[in-house]
């Protein structure tokens, strides 16, 4: 990146992979070797979701404000304006700047999303949220234990015990009521099917007509 000069995002790709991802990784590995955590196995799937996305998205919320937030050392062979990058993005002028942002309503973008993904679907739910209010509330009588780089394969132990403890053998088959967050890897499918109620992509053509002429995704836009 350092001979190509690379665009920025791809420099804050690369350094978050370099730099943020190993640790985690290294994480993961020691569930998976110890035999504790199988993705094929539903119950510890559905668990470890709820357990590990949102430490994780917590964790890199905290990188991203970090990263955003600290002066970069200054290259004296560079023009560019050095400062917080936060406070650069948002106040160009102070750092004798342009502003190139496009500023854009989000009520334009509105439509789509209600159309093509609507929030309250089930895709985007961390797990079923039946399962959602069984674990929550297991999750509290256990105390509500902090969710860190230390605890976290204790925490998602513990669930998960008191969790076979009252699921397995009792009124409720987990995998005909939860399966189907599986079926995609179950069935290998590497396409998914039109959503209920939702519909397909215009291929480029918008409402009024008009075409995207441009070369992303074959000229579909």
């Amino acid at each position: 990146i350092r001979e190509k000069k690379n665009v920025k995002p791809e420099v804050g790709w690369s350094q978050l992979r370099h730099r943020f991802a190993p640790g985690f990784e290294d994480i993961l590995d020691v569930g998976v070797n110890m035999g504790w955590y199988d993705p094929k196995v539903l119950l510890e799937a559905l668990t470890f979701r709820w357990v590990f996305i949102p430490w994780l998205q917590s964790d890199l919320d905290s990188y991203c404000h970090r990263v955003n937030n600290t002066a970069k050392r200054h290259d004296r062979n560079k023009i560019l304006p050095n400062g917080v990058p936060a406070h650069m993005f948002q106040f160009p002028e102070d750092y004798v700047a342009l502003d190139f942002k496009v500023g854009f309503f989000c009520a334009l973008t509105l439509f789509e999303t209600c159309t093509y993904a609507p929030q309250d679907h089930d895709v985007f739910q961390l797990v079923p949220a039946d399962f959602n209010l069984i674990i929550t509330q297991i999750y509290t009588d256990a105390g509500q234990p902090t969710v860190d780089r230390q605890s976290y394969w204790d925490v998602y132990l513990t669930l998960l015990c008191r969790l076979e403890i009252h699921l397995l053998g009792g009124p409720v088959d987990i995998e005909a009521q939860w399966g189907f967050t599986m079926q995609d890897k179950v069935n290998g499918a590497d396409e998914l099917e039109l959503l209920q109620g939702l519909e397909e992509l215009r291929g480029g053509e918008s409402a009024a007509g008009q075409y995207y002429r441009g070369g992303v995704n074959n000229g579909d836009g």
